[in-house]
């Protein structure tokens, strides 16, 4: 009976022991886990003063660039999806960054403003307001190069040339300019929308000139005649010029895509909206579609009713 006792009661021990040890394990556990709440708890508030020390930065002045530092150093650790940064760092970052663009404002007419465009290489701006003056400024110093009457009509459209020595104006009709001094070089018409080629010696335009009939016409930039000129089935909404010379995309309301030689108009391909795209745009929208070509030109994009994506590699 006595050896029975000792060995229960040397179990019971070991039980209470292993019990003991057991919580002990618990409470470290439960320790540090408060541990890592608490440290978290000051990176979460370390982390929300650094962001509001960006938005303080942006908005004190002088230290936007080190709004920006500090926002960088913020939001690295995001990277980069930054789907959980700080708002705050983004905010001020967002707040500091156009306070370090070099920016100048050119005084106005007073008129509204139809339009701007910048030349490619950004050392020429040109505006058009509903005071029919078309107007050549010098967007480093403000200082205005040149003006010139224009009577066209609005919506408007301003393009320059390549070579940013020239000016297309599409309204009512079409106007080339000369950008040194506002001249007026060639009118070109039937025109109220007009593309440059490539390389800036064509001019591309399409008009709707009456009911069921319209044109595309691609005219010489240097002499102003006619190169060729094409009939179409529909008045288009839009037109895109391939920046490798090859195609012109003409657009049609309900989101059909005719491709176009740019040497002759004759028809390359069309490519047929879907139908549902189709539907909801003769069902709902107006008879608007853009089109836009990605950076390497394989893919064309086009809103119309919808928007789809077409993969040009892949066209037979």
């Amino acid at each position: 009976f006595a050896g029975a006792y000792r060995a229960l009661e040397q179990q019971s021990l070991a039980t209470r022991a292993r019990e003991r040890a057991e919580a002990a394990e618990k409470t470290a556990r439960e320790e540090a886990t408060r541990a890592r709440a608490y440290a978290r708890e000051r990176e979460i508030m370390a982390e929300a003063e650094r962001a509001a020390e960006v938005v303080r930065l942006a908005n004190t002045p002088g230290r936007e660039r080190d709004a920006m530092i500090s926002a960088v150093q913020v939001l690295a650790p995001y990277g980069p999806e930054f789907t959980e940064a700080p708002y705050l760092a983004i905010e001020g970052l967002a707040e500091a960054m156009p306070l370090l663009l070099h920016t100048r404002t050119i005084p106005g007419s007073g008129e509204r403003l139809l339009d701007l465009a910048l030349s490619p290489d950004g050392r020429t701006l040109a505006s058009l307001d509903a005071g029919h003056t078309l107007r050549i400024w010098d967007p480093e110093t403000g200082t205005l190069r040149a003006s010139g009457p224009w009577t066209g009509k609005d919506p408007v459209d301003l393009t320059f040339s390549p070579d940013g020595a020239s000016i297309l104006i599409a309204s009512d009709t079409c106007e080339v300019r000369d950008v040194a001094g506002a001249r007026l070089v060639h009118a070109l018409s039937p025109c109220v929308e007009g593309r440059f080629s490539a390389d800036g010696a064509t001019i591309y335009g399409h008009a709707h000139e009456a009911p069921r009939r319209a044109s595309l016409t691609a005219w010489d930039r240097a002499s102003g005649q006619p190169v060729w000129r094409t009939e179409l089935a529909a008045a288009p909404e839009s037109l895109l010029a391939h920046p490798d010379g090859n195609t012109l995309f003409v657009g049609f309301p309900g989101g059909d895509v005719k491709l176009v030689d740019p040497k002759n108009g004759g028809s390359l391909a069309t490519l047929r909206a879907p139908e549902a795209t189709r539907r909801r745009q003769d069902a709902f929208l107006p008879n608007f579609v853009g089109l836009t070509l990605s950076h390497d030109g394989k893919r064309l994009a086009v809103a119309s009713g919808g928007l789809h994506v077409w993969d040009l590699a892949r066209l037979d």
